[in-house]
C-alpha cells in the first residue's frame, strides 16, 4: 500500500518462498521475496558475512582453533520488512517500465525484466500484454503467472473455494 501497488501482488510472497525467510532457490535467490544478490544490492540491502569474536577459554586466552570462531551472516533478504520494501521498490520500477501491466510485472519478477523485454520485442506487437508474449517466455514463468492468477482467484473467493462453491462463467 505504501508504494501504491495493487494488493493482488501480495500473493507473490506465497509463490516465492511460502513465507519462509530461509528459502533459497537453485539459482541463489534468498529470503521471503527470493531476491538475487545483484537485485538485493541494487535496492540497498546488506548481504555480508561477519566473523564474531573468537571464544575465550576460562584463562581468558583465545582459543587457537579457528574452526571454533563463529560466523554470522547478515542478509537483509531474510528480514521481512527490508525485503518487502525492496520487492515493492522493484515492482514499482517494473510498473514504470512495463506500462503498468501487472502480468508483465509478475513475469519479470520471475524471469527478469530483460527476458520480458526481449519477448516483448520479439512479439512485434505495439504495447504487448503477457498473452502476446507468453510463448516466448520460459515455461516456468508461464506457470508462475498462471499460479499468480489462480492464487488471486482463490484468495478473492476463499469462502466459496473452501466450501467448493466456486462458479465459473463461460
Amino acid at each position: 500500500k505504501d508504494h501504491g501497488l495493487p494488493e493482488e501482488l501480495k500473493v507473490l510472497l506465497a509463490l516465492e518462498s511460502a513465507y519462509n525467510p530461509n528459502a533459497r532457490s537453485k539459482a541463489g535467490a534468498v529470503g521471503y521475496w527470493q531476491l538475487m544478490d545483484n537485485v538485493a544490492k541494487e535496492y540497498g540491502m546488506k548481504i555480508a558475512q561477519i566473523q564474531a569474536r573468537q571464544k575465550r577459554n576460562k584463562g581468558s586466552k583465545r582459543i587457537k582453533n579457528k574452526s571454533v570462531a563463529r560466523r554470522r551472516m547478515v542478509d537483509d533478504r531474510k528480514n521481512f520488512i527490508k525485503s518487502t520494501t525492496a520487492a515493492a521498490r522493484y515492482l514499482c520500477d517494473r510498473r514504470r517500465n512495463l506500462n503498468d501491466n501487472w502480468l508483465l510485472m509478475v513475469a519479470s519478477y520471475n524471469c527478469g525484466v530483460g527476458n520480458v523485454w526481449k519477448a516483448m520485442e520479439k512479439s512485434g506487437v505495439e504495447n504487448p500484454t503477457f498473452w502476446d508474449i507468453k510463448d516466448d517466455l520460459p515455461a516456468e514463468t508461464r506457470a508462475y503467472v498462471m499460479n499468480f492468477i489462480a492464487l488471486n482467484v482463490i484468495f478473492a473467493n476463499y469462502d466459496n473455494f473452501i466450501n467448493n462453491n466456486l462458479v465459473f462463467k463461460e
